[in-house]
């Protein structure tokens, strides 16, 4: 079965950060190799190494629960996951943090936003920040409880008549009035930008901030990876703020002691998709 590129794409990103002994602003405390695997239309990481002394518990075979936090870099409903970009963690995850992870969507994944119990993984909107609870077999990460803790900004309804944007990318060029911008995430109002490359237009009452210092779009360079905000008026990508992003800490997410027994039934249903996922995969490598 062949997967999406965007999928793909993530998923060796995700290898080479492993594979290298560290994640982007993280190193590892105890570096093993890790490499991405393929099963089936879901994604995970399996421990590659040889030692026969190596414990992990991101190639454990039997189920391990996990929590993760952060937000939402791609709903992929086809597939049936939702990628994220990790900001914290159980400790005994702590190797995903900040970095992306994709994530298995079942049937029975509780997906949640206040008082709406009964979400799909299509109502997840890109950029809204999630906790997700789950199980973690054979490298397959499947959700057992998603909620939703702040959704995408762009749920809200506009002031006016313009569209209002935030994307996330890398600078390609810096002139005086603007930056141009190569896209790889973007609010549902202009998800269709995403891989796209877009102009954007500062003004005098535009904040830029880098390094916790405000500086003028002259201090931005090629190369830069930032957010930006602002509203699309008359077809120009006008910015309100932009955020040059910097390595960011990670923190730690205490383990779960008081879990009902919905919990613990839905991780039961998490960990026996991921079971599944696992043991597809392997009967059609053998076949």
């Amino acid at each position: 079965m062949k997967n999406g590129f965007s999928t793909v794409a993530i998923i060796l990103l995700v290898a080479a950060g492993l594979l290298g002994g560290g994640v982007i602003g993280y190193e590892f405390r105890e570096p093993i190799r890790r490499a991405a695997v393929n099963v089936g239309s879901s994604l995970g990481i399996a421990d590659t190494t040889t030692s026969n002394n190596t414990s992990s518990s991101i190639a454990s075979t039997s189920a391990v629960q996990f929590e993760i936090e952060g937000t939402t870099a791609e709903v992929n409903v086809s597939s049936g996951t939702v990628v994220v970009n990790v900001k914290s963690s159980t400790d005994n995850v702590k190797e995903l943090r900040l970095s992306q992870v994709p994530v298995l969507v079942t049937g029975s994944t509780g997906i949640t936003f206040g008082d709406n119990k009964n979400l799909k993984l299509a109502d997840i909107p890109l950029n809204s920040k999630i906790h997700i609870h789950g199980s973690l077999v054979s490298g397959i990460f499947a959700a057992s409880k998603i909620e939703i803790q702040k959704e995408d900004s762009s749920t809200e309804a506009a002031t006016d008549q313009s569209t209002e944007f935030e994307i996330q990318g890398t600078v390609q060029s810096v002139a005086s009035d603007g930056v141009t911008l190569a896209v790889t995430a973007a609010n549902k109002a202009v998800k269709n930008q995403i891989g796209a490359t877009v102009t954007l237009k500062v003004t005098s009452v535009t904040s830029i901030e880098k390094n916790d210092s405000h500086i003028a779009v002259t201090g931005l360079v090629v190369g830069d990876k930032l957010k930006a905000e602002g509203k699309i008026i008359s077809g120009f990508y006008t910015v309100s703020s932009i955020e040059v992003k910097v390595t960011e800490k990670a923190d730690t997410i205490s383990e779960s002691t008081n879990q009902t027994e919905a919990d613990k039934q839905a991780a039961e249903k998490a960990a026996e998709a991921a079971k599944k996922a696992a043991e597809a995969a392997a009967e059609a490598q053998s076949n």
